[in-house]
């Protein structure tokens, strides 16, 4: 895949730009969806926290939503795994991953 960018710089007053164009690599490429992936997964999961009112989210999960966004990232790569390895529908998977992360991290602070 090849990429443009205008690279700016200063010439006295004037912003001049100057084209460049390099490839990614295969690895490059990965990381790149990898990344890309896992912002999807936490807009997801974001997405579930939205719909439950605050009261009902601790409720349901057992922590308030402020600790819970602590938890995202392990959130959204479970319930990716959740996708990938068990084949399970995207919004069962989130709301699986979301009960098991904050299960984990509830059993966590009791061993404290």
């Amino acid at each position: 895949m090849k990429i443009k960018r205008t690279i700016y710089h200063k010439e006295g007053y004037k912003k001049v730009g100057q084209e460049v164009e390099f490839e990614l690599t295969p690895e490059e490429m990965r990381q790149a969806f990898d990344e890309q992936e896992l912002n999807y997964d936490r807009e997801d999961v974001e997405d579930l926290f939205a719909l439950f009112k605050d009261e009902e989210f601790s409720e349901i999960y057992g922590i308030d939503k402020e600790e819970a966004y602590q938890l995202l990232d392990k959130i959204a790569i479970e319930s990716r795994k959740n996708i990938s390895e068990y084949g399970m529908h995207w919004d069962d998977a989130r709301q699986d991953a979301a009960r098991t992360i904050i299960s984990q991290h509830l059993q966590s602070k009791e061993k404290k």
